[in-house]
């Protein structure tokens, strides 16, 4: 399904390690961000959410991690749509979907940080992650899977089209749940 990580030797792994490690760091930061809106008395929250504190924390961390991978994808957007568009669904049927996938996620994910239009955004990242999640299970169970790069982190950073594309697709659902919720 996904490329395992080598179980030769601990370079081979870090080495496997490695390519994740900028995910690593955009989680980091929207972890810090996150905790910025509760340590600064939520002066970066337009809308008082009325859910518990984990439910809260969990659309701000979700939120900026999103707005980052956004943002990765809009530094090269004819490159992202490219390597989106070798898996994508609906970007194969509807050419213009992979152009707008960027700022749609950038949608969701200032609607998930500001606590505005919740439920139209659930209702986007339900749909956005279910596509992209089918498509990428489906692709990768192919009768003659490629190696493909995922477009979740633009297209600078290669990451290998697998388990964490389909693991980004299933937050954007859950995110889309909570939002709604």
């Amino acid at each position: 399904m996904s490329p395992s990580p080598p179980l030769g030797t601990v370079v081979d792994m870090l080495s496997y390690l490695r390519q994740y490690q900028a995910l690593g760091w955009i989680l980091m930061i929207s972890v810090m961000l996150a905790g910025l809106n509760f340590s600064f008395g939520r002066w970066l929250v337009v809308h008082e959410f009325k859910s518990s504190l984990t439910t809260e924390l969990v659309r701000l961390v979700m939120g900026y991690f999103l707005v980052c991978l956004g943002f990765l994808k809009v530094l090269d957007l004819t490159a992202f749509v490219e390597q989106f568009r070798s898996y994508d669904y609906l970007t194969k049927k509807i050419p213009w979907y992979g152009m707008v996938f960027p700022f749609l996620e950038l949608l969701v994910a200032l609607c998930a940080i500001s606590g505005l239009w919740s439920t139209g955004a659930g209702i986007l990242a339900i749909v956005m992650g279910s596509s992209g999640g089918l498509s990428i299970y489906t692709r990768l169970n192919a009768a003659t899977p490629t190696q493909l790069s995922c477009g979740c982190a633009g297209a600078h950073l290669k990451l290998p089209l697998g388990t964490m594309s389909i693991v980004e697709n299933v937050m954007m659902v859950i995110m889309g749940i909570m939002l709604m919720a």
